[in-house]
């Protein structure tokens, strides 16, 4: 049986979590690389939203290190 898509929250949660990582590094690229992670994980925040109706569609943007 297939699990349940995390909800929006969940990827906020992760997204917080990912900048509190990142302002732990020091070296700098790990922090970027660290807020990466963190901006990824609020996209996929409002796909959610999108997917369950609270957000308006909107065109998706390709990836930018793609």
């Amino acid at each position: 049986m297939p699990s349940k898509p995390p909800d929006e929250r969940e990827w906020l949660e992760r997204a917080r979590e990912a900048r509190l990582q990142a302002d732990q590094l020091t070296t700098p690229d790990a922090k970027r690389i660290m807020l990466e992670i963190a901006a990824g994980y609020q996209r996929l925040a409002q796909y959610a939203e999108e997917r369950t109706g609270r957000r308006k569609p909107r065109s998706i943007a390709r990836f930018p290190y793609a």
